[in-house]
C-alpha cells in the first residue's frame, strides 16, 4: 500500500517490485493512520500515544530486522527500501499536513518530526547501507534552502572582504547555489553534505589565514582537495595557468614551475574521492593531465631528456666561461687543431662556434674577425703563456697518483 500511495518510483533506484521482493515494510500500518483520517468521514487523527507506540515498534522492529541478515546485500537493500518509504511518506504527511483544522494540522507535524527523527536514526546507524545518492525530503531540503542563503551571503561577503578573485569565489558560490529553489526536487544527500562540508572549510581556511595571498592560494587548493568539479572551475584553472606560464619571462623557468606544481599537486591529499559531478571528470585528475602536458612540451623545446638532468640540445643563451684571453684562446684552439686533436677540417665553422658559445675573462662576447685574426697571427708571448698553461696541467696530471 505505501508504494502505491507514495510513489516510490520516483527515486533513482531500480523498481522495488523487481529490487525488494520479500520485503516487508515497517511503515503500511503507520501510513494507514493517516490514510483512513482522509478517506473515511468523520475518522479522527490517530492520538499522540498511539503514534508514540507505533513510531516505537518500528524502530523495535528495524533493530530486530538488521540485527538479523547474514548477507550485506540483504541488509543494504533493507536500509535502502526503508529510507525511500521514510521519505516519500513525509513528503506526503507534508502534503497532507495543510488542512483548516488546526489540530489535524498539528497532528501531521507532529508525525512529520517523529519521521524525520526515525531518518536519522537509520541514516547515522546504517550509514554504511545509506542510499547518500537518494532525495532528500521536500521540507528537509527547504530547511537548507533557507539556511544555505544565510551561508552563501556570509561567504561572499567574507570573500568581497578579502579581496579573493571574482572567478575563484563564483567557483565556489556556484556549488552552494545548487540548494536555491529551481522546481522539482532532485537534491540528494550527497549534495547536501558536499554543501555543508564546503561552506565549512572555507570558514576554515578564512580562520587560519591572515594574509589576502594566503588565503587564495588555500581556497584554491580546497577546490582541489574536494573535488570541485563544476565548469567554473575548469575555467578558472585554465585562465589561472595559462596566465601565470604568460607572466614567467624563460622558457627554462615556465619548465621548472611547471615541474614544481605538478609535484605539488600530486602530493596533495585528496578530501573527496568522489568528485562534486559524477559524471565529470576530477578536478586532480584533469590537471595533472593538463600540467603534464604543458611539461612536456617545453621539456621537448628545451631538449631535456625523461630523467630531466641532461640536455640534448644546447640552449641558445648557453656560453663557456674560460679565464683564457681571445688570443689564448686561438693559439690553443690551433695547437689542437694543428695536433689532430680537434678533428674538425672547417676552421672557419670551428671558430664561429667558439665565438658565439665561449666567454673570455676580459670579453663577454667574442668577436669573430678578432678570433680568426689571432688564430692565424699568434704571438710568441701567447704561445709562451698556453705552453706554461698546459705544463701546469701536464704536471697536475703526473703528480695525481702521488
Amino acid at each position: 500500500m505505501l508504494l502505491a500511495h507514495a510513489g516510490i518510483t520516483k527515486v533513482k533506484q531500480d523498481s522495488p517490485s523487481k529490487m525488494n521482493v520479500g520485503i516487508k515494510c515497517k511503515l503500511d500500518r503507520l501510513e494507514e493512520m493517516f490514510l483512513e483520517v482522509d478517506y473515511i468521514p468523520g475518522q479522527q487523527p490517530p492520538s499522540y500515544e498511539e503514534l508514540e507506540k507505533e513510531f516505537l515498534r518500528i524502530k523495535r522492529e528495524l533493530i530486530q530486522d538488521v540485527l538479523s541478515f547474514k548477507k550485506e546485500p540483504q541488509l543494504q537493500r533493507y536500509v535502502r527500501y526503508h529510507q525511500q518509504a521514510m521519505v516519500k511518506l513525509m513528503d506526503q504527511v507534508l502534503e497532507l499536513g495543510t488542512p483548516a483544522v488546526r489540530f489535524k494540522k498539528l497532528q501531521y507535524e507532529m508525525c512529520y518530526e517523529r519521521l524525520d527523527e526515525l531518518l536519522e536514526f537509520v541514516q547515522y546507524n546504517f550509514s554504511e547501507y545509506f542510499d547518500w545518492d537518494a532525495y532528500v525530503p521536500q521540507a528537509y531540503l527547504q530547511k537548507m534552502q533557507v539556511e544555505n542563503k544565510q551561508k552563501i551571503d556570509f561567504i561572499a561577503n567574507l570573500c568581497a572582504k578579502r579581496n579573493i578573485d571574482k572567478h575563484l569565489a563564483s567557483c565556489m558560490l556556484g556549488i552552494m547555489n545548487c540548494l536555491l529553489p529551481d522546481g522539482e526536487n532532485t537534491t540528494t544527500y550527497w549534495v547536501i553534505n558536499y554543501v555543508d562540508n564546503l561552506q565549512k572549510e572555507i570558514r576554515l581556511v578564512s580562520s587560519k589565514t591572515e594574509n589576502n595571498a594566503d588565503m587564495t592560494e588555500a581556497l584554491r587548493n580546497l577546490l582541489i582537495q574536494l573535488n570541485v568539479n563544476n565548469r567554473c572551475t575548469w575555467e578558472y584553472f585554465d585562465n589561472y595557468l595559462q596566465n601565470t606560464l604568460c607572466s614567467i619571462s624563460t622558457p627554462r623557468l615556465k619548465y621548472e614551475w611547471l615541474s614544481l606544481t605538478l609535484k605539488k599537486l600530486k602530493q596533495l591529499p585528496c578530501a573527496n574521492d568522489q568528485p562534486f559531478d559524477k559524471k565529470q571528470q576530477g578536478v586532480s585528475d584533469f590537471l595533472i593531465i593538463y600540467l603534464d602536458a604543458e611539461r612536456s612540451y617545453w621539456q621537448k623545446f628545451l631538449g631535456i631528456n625523461e630523467i630531466g638532468e641532461q640536455a640534448t640540445t644546447i640552449p641558445n643563451d648557453f656560453k663557456i666561461k674560460l679565464e683564457l684571453s681571445v688570443a689564448q684562446l686561438a693559439c690553443l684552439l690551433k695547437a689542437l687543431v694543428d695536433n689532430k686533436i680537434i678533428r674538425n677540417t672547417n676552421v672557419m665553422g670551428l671558430l664561429r662556434f667558439f665565438s658565439g658559445h665561449t666567454i673570455t675573462k676580459k670579453t663577454e662576447k667574442i668577436s669573430l674577425d678578432s678570433l680568426r685574426g689571432k688564430y692565424y697571427n699568434i704571438e710568441w708571448n701567447t704561445r709562451q703563456a698556453v705552453a706554461d698553461m698546459l705544463e701546469a696541467i701536464t704536471k697536475k696530471l703526473n703528480d695525481h697518483d702521488k
